[in-house]
């Protein structure tokens, strides 16, 4: 069992979007989803305007436990609201994140400001 996700970033922000910057957003989305302690593969993908990544990831985790995609889309919001909400202050925060989970399930989380 694989599961996968798209995460796309505005496309104001492919200026500030650096690899590690994805990866560490990738990362922290993927704790607040419950997807931990299982394999992974995190892919930029530069064939659109907007930057984003792919995550592909094993549903199985590696004590053998089906990780949960229960209210996957209700999650998912939740974790791009928490993750574009954060103070002001922080550098390179992205204005907003949308995602991309199953064949046509889109969450949007609202954009955050203008740069």
């Amino acid at each position: 069992m694989v599961g996968h996700i798209s995460l796309n970033f505005s496309a104001q922000d492919t200026n500030l979007i650096s690899d590690d910057f994805m990866r560490q957003v990738a990362g922290e989305y993927m704790q607040k989803m419950g997807i931990t302690d299982t394999q992974f593969i995190v892919v930029r993908h530069n064939d659109r305007e907007h930057p984003h990544c792919h995550i592909v990831f094993n549903r199985v985790d590696n004590d053998g436990r089906t990780i949960s995609d229960q209210n996957d889309r209700l999650r998912s919001v939740r974790a791009c609201r928490e993750i574009t909400e954060r103070p002001h202050g922080e550098p390179s925060l992205p204005k907003c994140i949308k995602t991309r989970t199953g064949p046509n399930a889109v969450s949007h989380c609202r954009q955050v400001g203008q740069s």
